[in-house]
């Protein structure tokens, strides 16, 4: 997935979504001034909690990835899912195949708030999603083994964006609409002004 650019999908995404939220903007400019990143090593960067959570937010909102897809090797059973609840088991046939689509997952209002539909990185002060809830870069044995290196990076760039630029400004009055590829980015591109 690494040759699909998901980490300059991820900033794209993030820099659009800083871009409509100008309070947001200052409080991360705010945070980024407290910070001296002259010599920002990836134990500092994680401990920045606003960027994190401004990152998890938009990988919440606009997941790099669409869905991801299994097959089951064997008959097998669920433990929930199932019934009007979701809490009954599922019986899943040998050769079935089963998707997950993050989109929808992350708008699972028990898990992240009535206002999903929200950029709220500050739902992240009080949300903990079990593992199989937010899924930004899978999970399991088939986890992202470069989930770290793709936030690392993301974060030091969105750091220096905010460092460098006074104020960023949307251009485009559309809102994001997803182009599904192999990857998920924004149809409409990022149509943003920086100002220093």
């Amino acid at each position: 997935m690494n040759m699909q650019e998901t980490t300059a999908t991820l900033v794209s995404n993030t820099v659009f979504l800083l871009s409509q939220h100008p309070e947001i903007w200052v409080q991360l400019k705010e945070d980024v001034a407290q910070t001296d990143i002259t010599k920002l090593t990836p134990e500092m960067l994680k401990s920045m909690t606003l960027v994190w959570n401004i990152l998890r937010e938009s990988l919440r909102l606009y997941p790099v990835l669409a869905t991801a897809g299994r097959t089951s090797l064997q008959d097998t059973v669920l433990p929930r899912g199932g019934g009007r609840d979701g809490l009954s088991p599922v019986f899943v046939p040998k050769n079935s195949r089963i998707i997950t689509p993050y989109y929808g997952l992350h708008r699972d209002t028990q898990v992240f708030g009535d206002d999903v539909e929200i950029f709220c990185p500050d739902r992240w002060i009080n949300i903990r999603p079990k593992p199989w809830e937010y899924l930004p870069f899978g999970n399991g044995p088939r986890i992202c083994p470069g989930q770290d290196k793709a936030m690392l990076e993301a974060g030091y760039v969105i750091i220096k964006f905010a460092q460098k630029y006074e104020k960023v400004e949307g251009r485009d009055d559309k809102a994001w609409a997803g182009r599904w590829e192999l990857t998920v980015k924004n149809a409409n591109g990022c149509k943003v002004a920086v100002h220093t």
